[in-house]
């Protein structure tokens, strides 16, 4: 398994997180998920990434909280990376 280049955090069953999880993985880049109830982060995501709603995606470039904007962004890496492949 390659190295992860986002992280996602999540919380388990909550539909929006569940969505964006599954638009990443079905982009096949790879992704860390971390379950922010599982790891007892949620509280000090606030002091991390300014923001303790989830999902959260983070990358090396920055960071990006709920699928509305999650989504455009993993769309426009996957059509940048489609056009590098043609050039």
């Amino acid at each position: 398994m390659s190295n992860p280049r986002v992280y996602l955090f999540i919380k388990n069953g909550d539909t929006e997180c569940e969505n964006t999880r599954k638009i990443i993985e079905d982009s096949g880049i790879p992704l860390k998920i971390i379950d922010v109830e599982k790891n007892n982060v949620q509280c000090s995501m606030w002091f991390d990434v300014g923001s303790g709603k989830v999902p959260i995606l983070v990358t090396n470039e920055l960071v990006i909280s709920g699928l509305n904007y999650i989504k455009p962004y993993i769309q426009k890496k996957l059509d940048s990376l489609q056009t590098d492949l043609f050039f």
